[in-house]
């Protein structure tokens, strides 16, 4: 409802009022002393009385009327804020759909990944211990020797058969005993080794 209606069922209640009130005949009344703010001291029929208080119902009605106008403009502001909040939870939710689908991913991509690594640290872990074991068995049958003389050219299968049955005393070790390779560690020192 708004102001503009307010007098126009103001009117209309007046004149359906009018219309519906009995008529009383003319006699003479004895007048009352009545004291109301709009109306004169002096009442001289009961006719007057029944405007005083149509009046007087009018306002109270009307004040009402816009005390209902302030209530509905309070309703519409506060359904206006229950709607924005509406909005505002909805584009929440699809946010929230959004991250756990996104979530949902990275967690399924993390899973791949560890099982990635999982299955590359077993692999490392096996071929080094591949390596190991062929360093071992290549190592199976070498010796090494410290504190030899180097010497420019050397032979060093030579210069071990010569040490073998020199230092060790093994005779015949040049035919009994065959070395495959011979070979110094590391870069030519004029120092011993």
């Amino acid at each position: 409802m708004s102001k503009q209606q307010a007098p126009k069922r103001s009117t209309q209640n007046i004149s359906i009022s009018a219309q519906n009130t009995p008529m009383k005949t003319e006699e003479t009344k004895i007048t009352k002393n009545v004291k109301t703010p709009k109306t004169p001291v002096m009442k001289e029929s009961g006719e007057d009385m029944k405007l005083d208080e149509i009046y007087d119902m009018i306002k109270s009605m009307m004040i009402k009327l816009e005390a209902l106008d302030k209530i509905e403009e309070r309703m519409k502001t506060v359904e206006n804020n229950v709607m924005e909040v509406k909005k505002s939870i909805e584009f929440a939710h699809t946010e929230i759909i959004d991250l756990k689908d996104e979530t949902r991913k990275n967690k399924k991509w993390l899973n791949e990944a560890q099982a990635r690594i999982d299955n590359l640290e077993e692999t490392n872990r096996k071929l080094r211990d591949s390596v190991i074991d062929l360093k071992a068995r290549s190592m199976r049958d070498n010796l090494l020797f410290f504190n030899i003389p180097e010497e420019e050219n050397e032979d060093t299968t030579q210069m071990i058969h010569k040490l073998l049955e020199e230092k060790l005393e093994i005779q015949d070790a040049t035919r009994s005993i065959k070395i495959d390779r011979s070979h110094r560690l590391g870069k030519q020192h004029h120092n011993q080794r």
